[in-house]
């Protein structure tokens, strides 16, 4: 993965936040379920305010254990929703799907988005852009694997 340079995280912990997740399991699962938990409320929120009408596939940019994605599936029966994010997360995503009645309609992808990002006509990102520098963004409009190039993009970070 790219990374600002030399982020508080990667200085404290020898190593880039999300990397040192990657191989502590037990810490992956407790930053996932505390953002799961900042999301749950937030999810409900947005269903609220945010037109969807138009949207049929809805792909959470780096949306952990699914719940964002997954509300506005529930909420929207002809909905379908995928999460991208490092493959550990997965499990996590796959059972909130299963708890929440959408595994029908629900794909977890494991990669990097910086190198690929899944086809979509709306792209979330949550508490994800912040984690980077202007130049690592993934939501130039030039970055490769937007499909269409902007499509719909909605943008949440911590306040």
């Amino acid at each position: 993965m790219r990374y600002a340079p030399a982020p508080p995280a990667r200085d404290a912990l020898g190593e880039p936040f999300f990397d040192w997740l990657a191989t502590r399991p037990a810490k992956a699962e407790v930053f996932t379920n505390s953002m799961t938990a900042m999301t749950r409320n937030l999810a409900h929120q947005l269903a609220d305010v945010i037109d969807i009408k138009n949207a049929k596939v809805a792909v959470d940019v780096g949306g952990a254990g699914g719940n964002l994605v997954q509300t506005l599936m529930r909420r929207h029966s002809g909905l379908t929703g995928m999460v991208l994010d490092p493959p550990h997360v997965g499990t996590e995503a796959d059972a909130s799907a299963k708890s929440l009645g959408v595994t029908d309609r629900f794909t977890f992808v494991g990669g990097d988005f910086f190198d690929k990002v899944p086809s979509g006509d709306l792209y979330w990102l949550k508490f994800v852009l912040h984690d980077w520098d202007d130049d690592a963004h993934v939501f130039h409009g030039r970055h490769r694997g937007f499909d269409p190039p902007l499509a719909q993009a909605v943008t949440t970070w911590p306040s």
